[in-house]
């Protein structure tokens, strides 16, 4: 029982930097590149400092070497944010591109409206994250914007689900 308390609380602490960048990006989308990328790293090191304990309670080497990585990642990106910044767009893009191929690499599974469904979202996330690619900084604050509603809805579904 005890577990499931730390477990609920854990979560509850990983969702406020969702919520407090999930907003930021989403009001001020232009001029967040570079406090996007400290703030993720706040995000990715707090993260990974809150999986140190169940990786050690656990024994768990894996989670343990994930924590780890979370903590370094943030903390790089803390120090380097503009290069973070710089690289973001293009990231987008690319998580664009490949969400669109796994899509279409998985298409044989679906039939009917959904693999109609299927093909529309995978060629628009092609399309778009190839303008995202090819267009980088001109296409950022929209995809932040994007993200920011994103991380901002996930993380508010994170605090329902420990509260439901």
């Amino acid at each position: 029982m005890a577990g499931t308390d730390i477990n609920k609380r854990q979560k509850l602490i990983s969702c406020i930097p969702g919520i407090v960048l999930g907003i930021i990006l989403v009001a001020w989308p232009g001029g967040t590149l570079e406090a996007a990328g400290v703030a993720t790293g706040i995000s990715c090191a707090v993260e990974g400092l809150l999986w140190v304990p169940g990786a050690i309670k656990e024994k768990d080497s894996k989670q343990g070497i994930l924590a780890a990585v979370l903590v370094v990642v943030g903390i790089l990106m803390m120090l380097n944010s503009k290069a973070f910044a710089s690289f973001l767009p293009v990231l987008i893009g690319l998580a664009a591109i490949v969400y669109a191929v796994r899509n279409l690499v998985g298409l044989q599974n679906t039939k009917g409206k959904q693999r109609v469904v299927t093909i529309i979202v995978a060629a628009l996330c092609l399309v778009l994250g190839a303008a995202v690619i090819a267009f980088p900084f001109a296409t950022a604050s929209v995809a932040l914007a994007v993200c920011g509603i994103a991380l901002l809805l996930g993380s508010l579904l994170g605090i329902i689900d420990v509260l439901l």
